[in-house]
């Protein structure tokens, strides 16, 4: 059997992290290996211990489907890369996407879809860097750009946008939701998945539906979010109406955004 792990480039596994993964997916036989981690803030430099597998409340050593780990959920949203070791062959056909945040998510909700043996392993084997100017927008507080450098694939935005970062960063997210909801539609319509595993992954859709419909209230679309959106009007029962609103009549909701300015200045 072969296994793989995944880690971002400035996250930093403990010394025995691949031992103790290895040891426990061999003796579980498990397709995946569930480990916790400790968060480092490299602003603070304080470093904290993450809480989602304690507040899963899920047994260590126990195996477990993706079903049953969904059920467990606080919030249905999930994400999933790094903290754990899985089966190689589990991931042979599946790929990240380019270009969007939280590509975890995609990968993530597939992964454990697909998956009837993961393990949980309730040791600290991970380092999490929280650092500034980071993709995750931990520390966005300021709505310029000045200091900041966009990737090759953001310069589209940029060009859009100007030096407003909060719009950059906010149609950034509202676009990567929209993909990851277009994603998640095709592999429902492709897998034959337990009928409470499909509800539950169809709940997970429109909860990200609601940030893909906000990139509707941009004055700019310069990666078609509204076309997207489109393909995704069975996910719009959690959207706000402010964003219906900018969906379905564009003109009346940049009128009201801008009588609302008016009051507002």
């Amino acid at each position: 059997m072969e296994y793989i792990h995944f880690l971002d480039s400035d996250d930093w596994l403990e010394l025995n992290c691949i031992e103790e993964c290895v040891r426990g997916a061999l003796e579980s036989r498990s397709e995946i290996v569930w480990h916790d981690f400790k968060i480092f803030n490299e602003i603070s430099r304080q470093i904290t211990y993450d809480t989602f597998l304690k507040e899963l409340n899920l047994e260590d050593n126990k195996l477990l489907s993706g079903l049953q780990i969904f059920q467990q959920l606080k919030q249905p949203s999930f994400s999933w890369t790094w903290p754990g070791l899985i089966e190689t062959r589990k991931v042979e056909n599946m790929r990240f996407e380019l270009g969007i945040e939280s590509e975890d998510a995609i990968f993530g909700m597939q992964l454990f879809a697909l998956s009837h043996k993961i393990a949980i392993l309730r040791k600290e084997l991970m380092y999490y860097r929280i650092r500034s100017n980071s993709i995750s927008q931990h520390t966005l507080v300021d709505k310029t750009s000045k200091g900041i450098t966009f990737p090759p694939h953001q310069q589209d935005l940029v060009q859009a946008f100007g030096s407003n970062i909060y719009n950059i960063r906010h149609y950034q997210f509202a676009y990567s939701c929209a993909i990851i909801c277009l994603k998640m539609d095709e592999f429902l319509k492709k897998e034959k998945l337990h009928d409470d595993l499909r509800k539950i992954l169809k709940t997970m859709i429109e909860v990200r539906a609601i940030y893909a419909f906000g990139g509707c209230g941009f004055e700019k679309d310069p990666r078609n979010v509204r076309e997207i959106c489109s393909k995704l009007l069975n996910y719009t029962s959690r959207i706000r109406w402010s964003s219906k609103l900018a969906y379905h009549y564009p003109r009346v909701f940049r009128i009201l955004k801008k009588i609302k300015a008016l009051i507002r200045g």
